[in-house]
């Protein structure tokens, strides 16, 4: 592990001797004037390599004494300029820190700029070299009495961590984007915010993967994770522990308001591509209500009254027998057949064999395909579907030439809301 220090001048009078202790270990205390003393006595068995950052100045008031304390072997002096810019702070820390290192930062004996640079440039570096901080020391003067003042040397890496997950809280609010290497990381210690940030690097996996059967109680898992948050109490001071991440959670948790336990399974699929389109993941949501929309001619046929698809259920009530392949394939195949008997499509293009037994296992349920080929055959929805796969799904998702010249972002908006409007009238069937 590398330690990464500084030197300051200090006051006119220089460093004066401190009783020295960890803010939660007051019994483990130092007699010191530099702060690195403490700090390097409790960590000595993991540091390798401490890098310490002076000034002409301070090299000269304190660098001997800075080595009586910590092993000249192990030092690497590197001389600054206090007025030193963040472009040549990323260059001193580019040259000192290498791939995954382990760092431990201390910046009590600092000049007043300097810190706030070195965590610029800090953030550059973690970046580029997934750097990992295991803690940000600061040394705070603290006077107890009139004879005897004490040094409280305070972590906050969790505070600089805490500022990482308002950052990627808020990229997945911009986004719906976080990926779970980011964020584990962090070793936050904190399983309420670990419970969050788990719900939404599985949204963004359950994205990846399309994975529409995994959307709504993903979706309800971030909501009740982000609410957790907001509703977290202290049970000492009754105060929200989380003050910087709750206005971020609750964004997070309104972005998802109208998914909810109550609805069915469709009503929420309907409202999680409602969201897609508003962050612009176009793809996803043109896939999302391309396989929605097979699956609720599906289900729609069979068992309207049903709250959610079960292929597995489906199969088994309609007889439906075949190889574990054809099993496998079945909600596309079925598609296809229920496309061609509603209108959607002329040909199902779909092997013989296959196609005859589809007859015989949805004959019973012509009453719903005639219905909801009523629904889809409307003049308005039939050219909604169509301009749907081969002016939005085609040109997306496969790279097919538009045949009009149009804003595509605003088209695509448009007809995949047409074609949620579509799914959604196929509720008429339920309550006939």
């Amino acid at each position: 592990m590398k330690y990464i220090t500084f030197l300051g001048l200090g006051p006119k009078d220089g460093y004066k001797e401190l009783i020295t202790f960890f803010e939660n270990d007051a019994e483990n205390i130092s007699c010191t004037k530099l702060v690195q003393h403490h700090i390097y006595e409790n960590y000595k068995d993991q540091i390798d390599q401490v890098y310490v950052f002076t000034t002409k100045e301070s090299h000269e008031r304190y660098f001997d004494e800075f080595c009586q304390i910590i092993p000249e072997s192990i030092i690497n002096e590197i001389q600054i300029d206090q007025n030193i810019t963040s472009e040549l702070f990323v260059d001193h820390l580019i040259n000192i820190l290498d791939d995954s290192d382990d760092v431990i930062l201390d910046v009590t004996h600092s000049f007043r700029k300097i810190p706030i640079r070195l965590l610029f440039a800090l953030r550059y570096v973690e970046a580029m070299k997934n750097v990992r901080i295991r803690s940000v020391f600061y040394g705070e003067v603290e006077k107890q009495n009139t004879e005897q003042s004490y040094s409280i040397v305070h972590d906050l890496a969790k505070d600089y961590q805490m500022q990482k997950v308002t950052e990627y809280l808020s990229q997945f609010d911009r986004t719906l984007i976080i990926r779970r290497e980011d964020w584990k990381e962090l070793s936050l210690g904190d399983q309420t915010i670990e419970n969050l940030m788990d719900a939404l690097a599985q949204f963004n996996e359950m994205t990846e993967f399309c994975n529409l059967d995994a959307a709504a109680s993903t979706v309800l898992q971030i909501s009740e994770k982000a609410k957790a948050i907001v509703n977290k109490r202290d049970k000492a001071s009754g105060e929200n522990p989380y003050i910087l991440l709750t206005p971020l959670a609750k964004q997070i948790q309104e972005k998802f308001a109208k998914v909810s336990r109550n609805n069915s399974e469709t009503q929420n699929l309907v409202e999680i591509i409602r969201v897609l389109l508003q962050h612009e993941r176009f793809q996803l949501a043109i896939t999302f209500t391309d396989e929605l929309f097979g699956r609720e001619l599906i289900r729609n046929t069979v068992d309207p009254n049903a709250r959610r698809f079960d292929a597995g259920q489906i199969i088994k009530q309609i007889h439906f027998y075949g190889s574990k392949r054809d099993k496998e394939k079945f909600p596309y195949n079925a598609t296809q057949y229920l496309k061609e008997k509603t209108g959607v499509r002329k040909d199902a293009h779909i092997r013989e064999n296959l196609y005859q037994r589809f007859e015989d296992c949805f004959e019973p349920y012509g009453d719903n395909i005639q219905r909801l080929q009523s629904i889809v055959t409307i003049p308005e929805n039939e050219e909604v579907i169509h301009h749907f796969s081969t002016d939005c799904r085609n040109v997306v998702n496969h790279a097919s030439t538009s045949s009009k010249t149009r804003n595509l972002k605003t088209d695509i908006e448009k007809t995949v809301l047409k074609m949620l409007n579509i799914i959604q009238q196929f509720d008429q069937i339920r309550k006939m």
